[in-house]
Formats: structure tokens, C-alpha cells, sequence
């Protein structure tokens, strides 16, 4: 595994600044998602951010950096397990589903996460807000 430092991950700020998704401001939100939920890069980022553009940089971060909360709960916009996935110990797509399944998540035949087990955006930011994170 490749791991990363904050200063060398993808700029994740809007050219009129604003907040940033850096790893102090999206650890807080990742961690928010509960076992047998999962989530998409893009709502991470527009719950840390207020828009969907730093989708990339926090799946860079998720797959990069060790300390990430929840990984495992964080999939693409279709729901499915990004190939580039890989566990703290080198372990890839089918750990990260391994590990959802274990958590009462099921996939269909074309390996994409179960619709009700999505923690909605909507949902996600109430948590942050009553969190504080």
C-alpha cells in the first residue's frame, strides 16, 4: 500500500475556496457511516465541502492513507466496489465486499450494493451537523 501525506494528495478546494476535503475535515465524516451502511465519495465530499467534486481526492485518500475510517463503506456513484480498492493489507475488491457482506450488506449479480443500505446524503449531513465533525 501506498500511503500518502495530505500535502501530496489532489487539491480538493474550489478556486473560490471554501472548505477543503482534507483528511482533517472527511476522517470525521467517513467515520459517521455504521456498520451494514455504506455511502458514495461524492456524498463524503459534499457533506465535507457542500459540492461533489472532491469525489476523487477522498477516494484517493480511502485508498492511500491507513488511517481512513470505514473505507469498506465508501463505494462509487454506481454502488460498486472500486477495482482499485485495496485493505491496509493489500487485500482488494473482494476484501472490501467480504467485509460489507459480513456487515449484512448484499449485492445484485452485477456486484452492485444493495440500494437499501445506502446512507443518503441527506442523512449523512444531519449527522455531521449533530456531530460536529
Amino acid at each position: 500500500m501506498v500511503t500518502l501525506k495530505d500535502e501530496q494528495l489532489p487539491a480538493a478546494e474550489s478556486s473560490e475556496g471554501g472548505p477543503k476535503a482534507d483528511a482533517e475535515t472527511v476522517f470525521p465524516i467517513a467515520a459517521l457511516v455504521r456498520p451494514g451502511e455504506w455511502t458514495t465519495y461524492g456524498d463524503i465530499s459534499s457533506a465535507a465541502t457542500g459540492r461533489s467534486s472532491a469525489a476523487m481526492a477522498i477516494g484517493t485518500m480511502a485508498r492511500s492513507m491507513p488511517d481512513f475510517p470505514n473505507p469498506h463503506r465508501i463505494l462509487n456513484l454506481q454502488g460498486q466496489i472500486p477495482g482499485a480498492w485495496r485493505s491496509d493489507d493489500g487485500k482488494g475488491p473482494e476484501e472490501c465486499r467480504r467485509r460489507l457482506e459480513a456487515e449484512g450488506i448484499t449485492f445484485t449479480e452485477t456486484g452492485t450494493a444493495s440500494s437499501d443500505n445506502r446512507l443518503p446524503l441527506e442523512e449523512l449531513i444531519i449527522r455531521v451537523v449533530g456531530s460536529d465533525a
